[in-house]
């Protein structure tokens, strides 16, 4: 599962990393589509009569995806425990009640409503014509609402969970678990301010559910811990894996 996690963080800078990632993520590209098609169109290049046009088109459509999804990447990275204490058991049992404390709580009952919730935000509000918009203004700023307070639930808990005592032997974890949360706030803020550019917003949806499936190996290294060191956890959810593996199905 190591190949799965990002190298960034939006609070870190890597040389310039950050901020063109930020760029990115700011601009709109469905105008950005729309002005290149219209261009090639315009200079010939794209017309139908040109055997090369539905590759053009074709790689104008993956280079934009990929500039996206890479910002994404490039808007996070792994950030390395705040305080460690020596991995007593106790500080170990400690440590997993805070993890479960932040997991556990708003965030369960989010990523449960996840699939309906998409269902319902993202579905066209009528047939379009040309000149109809996707989505009404009402429901543009609902998902601009409910997503930017998805995206602080997850910055939040990301927080509280850089702010536990991390024991030794458990930092890769922590910075993982970290990871992927400030991951899921990014995503979750990047859609939420794409309200008007629906194509990047659906790249960003594309892979909230891969984002997800990083969950897996965070929870086999957590689950092998406490088998490996005979810890005492608490009586919920956190170990059903498939609860965040795929909250899409």
């Amino acid at each position: 599962g190591e190949e799965v996690f990002s190298d960034h963080n939006p609070l870190v800078k890597e040389g310039d990393s950050l901020a063109e990632a930020r760029n990115i993520l700011a601009g709109n590209y469905t105008e950005k589509m729309s002005g290149l098609i219209i261009g090639g169109l315009m200079s010939g290049d794209l017309k139908n009569t040109n055997s090369l046009s539905g590759g053009s088109i074709k790689t104008l459509a993956e280079t934009s995806v990929y500039s996206v999804l890479s910002a994404l990447e490039n808007a996070n990275v792994p950030e390395e425990p705040r305080s460690t204490v020596e991995n007593s058991k106790e500080n170990e049992e400690q440590y997993i009640q805070g993890l479960f404390s932040v997991i556990t709580s708003e965030i369960t009952d989010l990523i449960y409503g996840q699939p309906q919730e998409l269902v319902r935000l993202f579905s066209p509000d009528k047939i379009l014509d040309e000149n109809s918009q996707v989505f009404s203004t009402e429901k543009k700023q609902e998902i601009k609402e409910r997503f930017l307070k998805h995206s602080m639930t997850f910055q939040a808990a990301a927080d509280n969970l850089q702010s536990l005592a991390v024991p030794k032997g458990w930092e890769n974890i922590h910075k993982k678990s970290t990871l992927l949360l400030k991951k899921l706030a990014t995503h979750y803020r990047t859609i939420a301010l794409s309200q008007d550019d629906p194509f990047k917003q659906m790249i960003v949806l594309g892979n909230l559910q891969k984002v997800y499936l990083e969950t897996q190996p965070i929870m086999i290294a957590v689950n092998n811990k406490v088998k490996e060191r005979d810890l005492k956890v608490p009586e919920n959810d956190f170990f059903d894996i498939s609860l965040l593996l795929n909250p899409f199905e």
